[in-house]
């Protein structure tokens, strides 16, 4: 049974429980899937701008305007991951922007009205959540409709955050990987009776990367700190698989190059973006193939982000958008973008579609 509508879950009970936990920075980790199609830098290169059309319009009155941020991370926000419980169990994510409901579990707790329940997956705020993309992102198609049973998410990622705090340090006030694994263990890791989730009925989704990129260009040494990032990427899942969860998923780094706030930066800038990308996700892929290794008790997945954006932005008429750079800055559904660097609700719900098959598929 697909939900399509929170309300509909209420049919459901509790009977079969399904528990996603969301940590969220603009980094993603969900899924694993090969780059055997990525063979060298020019992969990665951005695409034309002619490729894309160089108008960026506001759907409401057709207005050009130029590209904008959504929120006040440093640049484009991307999407962070999830758990789940329920047929597999709970869902449980990190992450930036690109994942971010407004999801406050401090608010959560024994009897609490703003747990993740039936009547609104996410707990709190209200469905669909306070998302970047104007409407439901992955997370909320992965819970209402690619999902075969009530799945609840607990999301634990913000936008602007990091990986870890001593490789590149984030912005003042702004989250990293290391303190939403710390969060979720301290809240819910013991497995609560508000949050009764399983190594065999929990999914964690992890999306980072974007924040980290954007922080590190200023460094030298950028080839060391790239590797650096990955392996404190998978340190911390490794916490995660030591707490319990069982089923992981990774998610590439969004291709930020070719976004329209990125399409209008110098070339130098977006070859920058295009070099980090690539080579972050192909060390993504072979570090999570050792991870996998080391963990043959558990299912381990890569999202493959790159693929899904690409498929929108080569046939944006096929999602109803006039091209692959206009923006709908007040509902996410005219155009492939939300914003400058924020993918609107139809690439979300590709995501979940994608991250639904990996994760329980």
């Amino acid at each position: 049974m697909h939900l399509s509508e929170p309300r509909r879950r209420d049919q459901l009970g509790r009977a079969a429980l399904g528990v996603l936990v969301i940590f969220q920075t603009l980094a993603l980790l969900y899924f694993v899937i090969p780059l055997d199609a990525i063979s060298s830098l020019q992969s990665y290169l951005p695409i034309p701008a002619s490729t894309f059309g160089h108008s960026v319009q506001n759907p409401e009155n057709g207005v050009t305007k130029a590209s904008t941020q959504a929120d006040d991370e440093d640049t484009p926000a991307a999407p962070p991951s999830s758990l789940h419980q329920g047929r597999h169990g709970l869902t449980r994510g990190s992450g930036d922007s690109y994942s971010r409901t407004g999801f406050e579990f401090n608010k959560t707790g024994p009897g609490s009205e703003f747990n993740p329940s039936a009547s609104n997956p996410f707990g709190n705020p209200e469905w669909p959540g306070n998302c970047t993309s104007k409407g439901k992102n992955w997370i909320g198609y992965m819970a209402s409709e690619f999902n075969s049973t009530l799945t609840l998410a607990w999301t634990f990622g913000s936008g602007g955050s990091v990986i870890d705090p001593s490789i590149v340090p984030p912005r003042p006030s702004r989250s990293t990987f290391v303190k939403q694994v710390q969060e979720f263990n301290a809240s819910i890791g013991h497995r609560p009776a508000h949050a009764p989730w399983t190594p065999e009925n929990a999914v964690a989704g992890m999306w980072f990367g974007s924040n980290d990129m954007t922080h590190s260009w200023k460094y030298p040494n950028l080839t060391v700190v790239m590797p650096n990032l990955v392996d404190g990427l998978l340190a911390q899942a490794q916490v995660l698989h030591s707490i319990g969860i069982r089923n992981f998923l990774f998610f590439e780094l969004t291709p930020l190059a070719w976004s329209p706030t990125y399409q209008k930066f110098p070339s130098r800038r977006r070859n920058m973006a295009a070099y980090f990308v690539g080579n972050f996700n192909i060390l993504l892929q072979s570090r999570v193939e050792v991870f996998k290794e080391k963990n043959r008790d558990s299912r381990v997945n890569i999202v493959p982000i790159t693929d899904v954006f690409m498929g929108a932005l080569l046939d944006p008429h096929s999602r109803g958008a006039p091209n692959a750079t206009c923006l709908d800055l007040l509902a996410g559904k005219d155009c492939l973008w939300a914003d400058g660097t924020h993918p609107g609700i139809s690439i979300h719900r590709s995501i979940g579609q994608k991250a639904a098959e990996l994760a329980w598929g």
